[in-house]
């Protein structure tokens, strides 16, 4: 009788661990998927850096003064100027160029 309660023991301690090991894979499993959304929030966010930042400079480049500047200068500027109408022109995100015409 004392073997057989021993076995029952170590069946409930086995099934005790293995909810024990579940409840732990769950956990693990919730924490890399919620990982995983704070890394895809973060490139999100990066993103949006990039935009502003391209849009800010897209800004600049639309307002500047060129009476102070040279014939080389000002023909950069309003290269740039056309290259950003463009970009707005083609639907590129946000109405905004890619980065890529040098700004």
């Amino acid at each position: 009788m004392e073997v057989f309660q021993e076995m029952l023991t170590k069946r409930e301690e086995m099934e005790e661990h293995k909810i024990e090991v579940k409840a732990m894979e769950e956990w693990k499993a919730a924490f890399k998927e919620r990982k995983v959304a704070i890394e895809e929030e973060k490139l999100r966010i990066m993103g949006n850096k990039v935009v502003n930042k391209n849009l800010e400079r897209e800004q600049k480049i639309m307002f500047m003064d060129t009476s102070c500047l040279d014939d080389q200068q000002k023909a950069y500027v309003s290269t740039m100027r056309a290259r950003i109408l463009a970009a707005q022109m083609g639907g590129f995100e946000g109405g905004t160029s890619n980065g890529s015409n040098g700004l």
